[in-house]
């Protein structure tokens, strides 16, 4: 994953990869300050074992991250935190 986050870097530049990683780290189920997030219609896009439905962020022309989410996943320890899965990242025109 960090070589995907390299070029995410290289492709959209600093400030829409820290916007990103803002949006996916604090505020995935809200729209995003930067760029635009759709739900993913169709079954194999369905919210699934605890987490959302696949999300669609499009960065820039060049790059998009699929994620879901789970806002309250109860670790094994017990503890409540925010979890973000990454789907797909895409770089290049799409």
């Amino acid at each position: 994953m960090v070589r995907e986050w390299n070029r995410i870097l290289e492709v959209c530049g600093e400030s829409n990869a820290g916007e990103l990683w803002r949006h996916l780290t604090t505020r995935p189920d809200q729209p995003p300050l930067l760029g635009t997030v759709s739900p993913m219609k169709g079954n194999q896009y369905a919210a699934k074992g605890g987490m959302s439905r696949v999300y669609h962020y499009e960065l820039t022309g060049a790059a998009r991250v699929d994620y879901r989410f789970n806002p309250e996943y109860i670790a094994s320890q017990g503890d409540k935190h925010r979890v973000v899965q990454i789907v797909l990242v895409a770089l290049g025109s799409h």
